[in-house]
């Protein structure tokens, strides 16, 4: 089941009860998560959406190499680890709301290995990101498990900072 759509051009206009049906499409999608895209196309030179991640999705670390990713939290609590080349964690931390006072937004600007892990679920995110869009040979790293069992104990262990 495909959990991506595109908004309404040319003024996307998003409201709580867009955000009510992404978090339904969420629950049943195959991977925990919807989005919209804010753009039109993988072509598009800026990538924006929102994206709902339940408790069970499983972002595999993946990197956007020479490209800079921002991501702000709108509902809920993230957290995200920073692998280096080797799998490793470098850094990890917890983004939320801006109303909780704590950190709510990041970019990430060097082609850094990263995941997304849901702390609470659900969680919204807005995510924004140059394009063209593209799973290139590197996109994902050879020591990050693909999916499964594997990948969730292996989130659970980069988190466990």
């Amino acid at each position: 089941m495909s959990a991506t759509n595109f908004a309404k051009q040319p003024f996307a206009l998003l409201d709580k009860t867009l955000i009510s049906h992404l978090k339904k499409e969420a629950i049943k999608a195959d991977l925990g998560r919807s989005r919209i895209c804010l753009h039109t196309t993988h072509d598009d030179p800026i990538q924006e959406m929102i994206i709902v991640h339940t408790g069970r999705s499983l972002d595999r670390p993946h990197r956007h190499h020479g490209k800079s990713i921002s991501i702000m939290v709108l509902e809920g609590v993230m957290r995200i680890p920073i692998f280096d080349d080797y799998g490793t964690v470098k850094n990890c931390f917890e983004l939320s709301t801006i109303s909780s006072g704590a950190p709510f937004v990041t970019r990430l600007s060097h082609g850094e290995w990263y995941a997304c892990v849901p702390i609470s679920d659900p969680v919204v995110i807005f995510e924004s990101l140059g394009g063209p869009f593209s799973k290139g040979s590197n996109f994902y790293p050879s020591w990050a498990p693909e999916g499964g069992e594997e990948l969730a104990k292996f989130l659970q262990r980069s988190v466990a900072i």
